[in-house]
Order: C-alpha cells, then sequence, then structure tokens
C-alpha cells in the first residue's frame, strides 16, 4: 500500500512540474482591457494571426492580403464568393514592389509565382490549392516561419523551452526510481530495469513532443490592443489594417476570397485561361472499369447482400415469390453495377498519351502501407483531372505546375510512365523576387 502510495505521489509531483511549466496565456485567449487603448503596435497581419489562434492556413491568407494591399498583385473584389462563374482574380504586375521580403512572405510570394505561371491574373480561390510538397508540409512550413517571426518580436514563446523539457526529464527520474525501486522490493529481475527505462522514455516523450506556443507579456497587451481596434482595422478596405482585421476574425469576406472550391476541385490555368477541374479517382480499376468503391458495392451486394434482400422478400412478400423477388433485385442491382464499368470501360481506350499540368500533390500515410504519394494532372481539355499514385522520385520532381508527359491505361486508370518535361512556370512580373524559401 506504501509503495503503490509512493508511485503515485511521485508521478503526481512530476505531473503537478508540467502543469506549472506549461502555464501562460494560450494563443487568441480574449483579453478585455476598459477604457481608452493606445493604437495597436503595427506588426505584419500573420503575426497578428497566429498571436490571435487563427487556424494555419488563415495565416497563409492574410499574408496574401498584406501582399495585395502591398503591390504584389491587384485583387478585384467583383464576386466574393469562389463558387461564382466570376471569382475574384488577382491582377499579377508588371514589376514587384521593391522591398525586403520575411521568409514566409517568400513562400507565399514563390507560391504566387508558381501558381499563376506565365498567365497575367490568377484566380484568388486559386492560390489556396496547388502547394509544392502538399498542402501539410506547406502550412507547416509557414506556421513555423511566422512562429519565427513572432518570437523574434517578443510577442510568443514555446510553451516549453529546451531548458524546461531538459529539467523535467532529469526531474522524471524520481518518479521512474521510486517505480524501479518498489519492483526491486518484490523481485529482482533484470527485465523490471527495462520496463522503468520504458516509463522514464514515455515520461520524456510525452514534453519533448510539445511544439505549441505561449503569449508573452508584451504579446497579451499586443492582443488585447488589435481586439480593441478591431472594428476600425476592418473598415480600412484595401490595407494592411483590413488584413490585421481579418487576421483577427474580425473581416471573413475578404478570407472567402481565398477559400478553395473544394477538396475534389482544383482551379487549372492550363489550355484556354482558368477553369475548375475535378480531381478524379486516383485508384487502379479492375476490368470490367470498376475502382475500389463500385468493386466493394458489387462485392456487398452479392454476399451478404443477395441472402438478405431474399430473406426479406421472404418476410415481406412471404413464401417463395418473396424469396425470388429479393434474389431479382440483388441481381439487378448488381448488373446496374456491372453495367456502368462496362460502360466506362467501352468509351475509353485502353492506351493514351498526353501532355499535362500537375495541379496537386499529396501524400497519404497508411500503417499498413506506409506513404503513398499521388498527383493529378490536368490534360487540358476533359473536366476531370487525372489522378494517379506515383513513386517517391516522381513526387518530389512532380511539384505542381509542372508540365509532365503522360503514358496510361485509360480503362483501368493505371499509369505506365510519366515523365516531367518543363519545370514550373513563374510569373515574368515577380520571378525575380519570388526565390523559394530554404526546406523547412
Amino acid at each position: 500500500m506504501v509503495t503503490g502510495l509512493a508511485i503515485a505521489g511521485s508521478l503526481a509531483g512530476w505531473l503537478i512540474l508540467v502543469r506549472m511549466a506549461t502555464g501562460g496565456p494560450r494563443l487568441g485567449r480574449p483579453v478585455c482591457r476598459p477604457g481608452a487603448v493606445p493604437l495597436p503596435p503595427a506588426e505584419p497581419p500573420a503575426v497578428v494571426g497566429l498571436v490571435a489562434g487563427r487556424p494555419d492556413a488563415d495565416l497563409f491568407t492574410v499574408t496574401l492580403l498584406d501582399l495585395a494591399a502591398r503591390g504584389w498583385f491587384r485583387l478585384s473584389r467583383s464576386v466574393p464568393d469562389p463558387r461564382a462563374p466570376v471569382p475574384a482574380m488577382c491582377v499579377l504586375p508588371a514589376e514587384a514592389p521593391v522591398e525586403e521580403l520575411t521568409p514566409y512572405e517568400l513562400r507565399a510570394v514563390a507560391h504566387l509565382s508558381r501558381r499563376a505561371g506565365p498567365l497575367p491574373e490568377i484566380p484568388a480561390a486559386a492560390l489556396a490549392d496547388g502547394f509544392e510538397g502538399g498542402a501539410g508540409s506547406f502550412r507547416q512550413a509557414f506556421r513555423g516561419d511566422v512562429v519565427a517571426a513572432a518570437r523574434r518580436l517578443g510577442l510568443t514563446r514555446p510553451t516549453l523551452s529546451t531548458a524546461r523539457k531538459a529539467m523535467l526529464c532529469l526531474f522524471a527520474l524520481v518518479p521512474a526510481g521510486v517505480a524501479l525501486g518498489a519492483a526491486y522490493s518484490y523481485q529482482h529481475n533484470g527485465q523490471l530495469l527495462v520496463f522503468c527505462a520504458f516509463y522514464y522514455a514515455i515520461l520524456c516523450t510525452s514534453v519533448a513532443r510539445v511544439s505549441s506556443e505561449r503569449l508573452t507579456p508584451k504579446g497579451r497587451q499586443a492582443l488585447a490592443d488589435w481586439q480593441a481596434h478591431s472594428t476600425i482595422l476592418g473598415s480600412a478596405a484595401g490595407t494592411r489594417d483590413e488584413a490585421r482585421a481579418a487576421a483577427l476574425g474580425a473581416n471573413p469576406e475578404a478570407l472567402a476570397q481565398f477559400t478553395a472550391p473544394g477538396d475534389d476541385t482544383a482551379w487549372s490555368g492550363y489550355g484556354a485561361g482558368w477553369r475548375p477541374v475535378t480531381i478524379g479517382d486516383p485508384d487502379t480499376r479492375i476490368w470490367p472499369g470498376l475502382s475500389a468503391g463500385p468493386l466493394a458495392a458489387f462485392c456487398l451486394l452479392t454476399t451478404p447482400g443477395i441472402p438478405l434482400l431474399a430473406f426479406l422478400g421472404y418476410e415481406v412478400a412471404g413464401g417463395s415469390p418473396g424469396i425470388e423477388l429479393g434474389i431479382l433485385i440483388g441481381v439487378a442491382l448488381d448488373a446496374l453495377v456491372i453495367m456502368r464499368g462496362v460502360s466506362r470501360w467501352a468509351h475509353l481506350p485502353r492506351f493514351a498519351e498526353f501532355d499535362g499540368l500537375v495541379l496537386r500533390q499529396w501524400e497519404v500515410e497508411s500503417s499498413d502501407e506506409g506513404t503513398s504519394y499521388y498527383v493529378a494532372v490536368d490534360d487540358g481539355f476533359t473536366p476531370q483531372a487525372w489522378a494517379f499514385e506515383v513513386r517517391p522520385a516522381d513526387y518530389h520532381r512532380l511539384a505542381p505546375g509542372t508540365l509532365a508527359h503522360v503514358r496510361i491505361n485509360a480503362r483501368l486508370n493505371k499509369l505506365i510512365d510519366i515523365e516531367a518535361t518543363r519545370p514550373p512556370a513563374m510569373s515574368p512580373g515577380i520571378a525575380d523576387s519570388a526565390q523559394p524559401a530554404d526546406p523547412p
């Protein structure tokens, strides 16, 4: 009993230390300040959004609004709804402004330049897609640059610094040592040492993985000042203050212009101007043209679908006529699935070869198969972009905007070969300023 209390007490004490070390005001926590407040500091909108606790996607969007206010492109606000037939457009300048950019602004300008390519304008919603390496890795690297800028300005700090993590790992020896001593008091076994070492590793890993941010006193005061003036900031259309208001969540209409049309839709500038295309299913089909979804439906309809329908027919209609009716319905549904696959099979050639533009990259992690890599390629004619699984080496060569030569078995949606023939084209007006940031 005493031993159990010692183990629990030592662990509770360590957890109290962790709670004390991770204290501090969280990002975005509202701060009320009565009375008149001074004008807020003129910090970059992305930093304002980080301090205000906005999502990673908003940090990138408010940076685009800030760049527009500084002349990196002109934003046409005719239709703010990205689902409308005529979306808001970003018109690129003939010459880029002359100014020094932060690392995260360089990422944003490089993405703008690659995404627009040789075209003089681009839909605002198209900038929410087509990230090199995938949206997740781009936004993570972008947030990392914004966090570094906020720390340099003294507005945020790591929840756990390296010194605090080392201190907590040192104190974690106490509960691990108590557990080891208690175990040895009952039985001398070498395996107990391995168990306690594993226990200690779990405690240290739990603090080593903490990567969140906390507000400093300066950041807390700045957030209060920004919140007090958010309405005034939002009224300054087309300025950096408008972007700061959007970073505080006070101007959602400005952010809506950069909303992507959907996970399965992307804007493409390949062919006759900008147009939305649907991202196809990347799964390889089997004969007669069935992908994973229809194949699963066919199997479920066959077993246990047909026996279940036969049983329901017996319960509803009674006797053998009901059983026959249930079996007939099941067979008819299976036939519809097969006919759909045969129709697709008959209308597509077995072999196809075309030049296309890579629109999107993405990764899918699986505990069984590891990481799978996919790209979507627009052929410039059809309303649906082709999507394929590619090899890791090809994935890193096929950044969005790359012109590629593709050879496929169209009936099976099976990639035979894909070759990059031209790297992503850069916008001529801002190409010299859109130097890619260092990899994260």
